[in-house]
C-alpha cells in the first residue's frame, strides 16, 4: 500500500475507483496502481493500491509512506526482532527450531489469527486474537465487548486507535494479564473499543488485537507457509507496563 500523495507526485499509472476502510468508520477513496513494485532488502513485492496515509501518519506521530503486508509476508517466514529493531525475511522453506511456544495461525480474510488468554478479575478468557505488528496499541474489539460487557475501572472515552478511515473511540483498562504462548504480560494497558464501525468494531473478525506494545516484548516469527506463530519472550518481557 502506497501513500496516495506519493503516487500522484511520481505520476504512477493508476485507475480510480478504490474504496477502503480500516480502524475508523469513514470510507476512503484511493487508486488502483498498475504494475508498481517495491524492493525490500532485495526482495520484490507488488504495491497494488494507493490510499492517503497522511492522516494515519499524523495520528501515529511518525512518517508513513507505505505499508507492507500480506502480499510480501505470505510468501515468506517473517521474523520481527523488536529488541534489535529488525525485520528479517526468510525463504518459505526455511526451517526454524522453536525455542519458545508454537501457536497455530489461521488466515481469515487476509488477517493472521491465533489464540491468546486474557485474565480479567481472576477469570481466564481464551480469545480469538489478531496479530498486528503495525498496531501501536492492543485492545478488545467492540464485538467481544458487546457479548461480554466488563465492569472494570477505565479511563474516560477518547480516540484510542487510528487507521485508514480515521480513528476509533474507546477506553483503556488494565487486565490482570495477557498471555500469548510463553509471553505473559502482567497488567498491561488494553483498549476497549466503543466504535461499532471499522476493523475492531461490532463486525470484527477477532476478539483481541495484539499489537506492538505487547509483541515488542518478544521475538516473533510468523511462518505463513506452515500456518504457525513462534513466540520467544525477550529480556524485558517481565518489565512492568507504564
Amino acid at each position: 500500500l502506497l501513500d496516495l500523495s506519493l503516487a500522484e507526485e511520481w505520476k504512477l499509472p493508476s485507475t480510480p475507483g478504490l474504496k477502503a476502510h480500516g480502524a475508523g468508520s469513514a470510507v476512503i477513496e484511493g487508486r488502483i496502481l498498475e504494475e508498481v513494485t517495491a524492493q525490500i532488502g532485495g526482495v520484490g513485492t507488488s504495491l497494488p493500491y494507493a490510499l492517503p496515509l497522511g492522516p494515519l501518519a499524523e495520528m501515529e506521530g511518525r512518517p508513513m509512506q507505505a505499508i507492507i503486508g500480506l502480499e510480501l509476508f505470505a510468501q515468506h517466514v517473517v521474523e520481527f526482532d523488536y529488541a534489535a529493531r529488525r525485520v528479517r525475511l526468510y525463504d518459505k522453506d526455511a526451517e526454524f527450531k522453536p525455542t519458545g511456544a508454537v501457536l497455530p495461525l489461521r488466515l481469515v480474510e487476509g488477517r493472521p489469527l491465533t489464540t491468546a488468554v486474557v485474565t480479567i478479575g481472576g477469570e481466564e478468557r481464551s480469545l480469538e486474537a489478531m496479530i498486528d505488528t503495525g498496531a501501536t496499541r492492543s485492545g478488545l474489539s467492540a464485538r467481544y465487548l458487546a457479548a461480554h460487557p466488563l465492569d472494570v475501572p477505565t479511563t474516560p472515552s477518547f480516540t484510542i486507535s487510528g487507521g485508514v478511515g480515521g480513528g476509533a473511540t474507546g477506553r483503556l483498562f488494565r487486565p490482570d494479564a495477557v498471555q500469548l504462548g510463553d509471553l505473559r504480560c502482567e497488567r498491561p494497558v488494553l483498549g476497549m473499543t466503543e466504535s461499532t464501525e471499522g476493523l475492531s468494531g461490532s463486525k470484527s473478525k477477532f476478539e483481541l488485537l495484539v499489537g506492538a506494545d505487547l509483541l515488542g516484548r518478544c521475538r516473533v516469527i510468523v511462518d505463513y507457509p506452515r500456518q504457525r506463530l513462534l513466540v520467544e519472550p525477550g529480556p524485558d518481557a517481565g518489565q512492568p507496563f507504564g
